[in-house]
């Protein structure tokens, strides 16, 4: 590998980066409503898109090195599969939070 091929895979990695960046912060905004809607009488495909976005969120925010998103998307995520009412606002603002900056995954 040159100098030149380093370059331009640390730009493919800058783009890919910033791209991760917006699907989840616009995953994190879609989730946010998601979870608004939750409730005991909540139908089971509900929650489980609800989960699967926490999940996306967790895998691709770890992948592009935000820990603290990845690790809070994962707490969100065990609170989905529970239907823990209580910690799905506390995790889904925390999330929504870290993922604000354009900077962020």
């Amino acid at each position: 590998m040159t100098a030149d091929d380093a370059g331009g895979i640390e730009g493919v990695m800058a783009v890919l980066s910033l791209r991760a960046a917006r699907r989840n912060r616009e995953r994190a905004q879609r989730l946010e409503r998601l979870c608004a809607d939750l409730g005991p009488e909540t139908p089971e495909r509900a929650w489980a898109d609800a989960a699967e976005m926490a999940h996306q969120i967790a895998g691709s925010s770890g992948t592009f090195g935000n820990a603290a998103a990845s690790e809070t998307a994962r707490s969100l995520l065990v609170a989905l599969r529970s239907r823990d009412l209580t910690a799905l606002a506390d995790h889904v603002d925390t999330l929504t939070a870290l993922l604000a900056g354009p900077e962020r995954q």
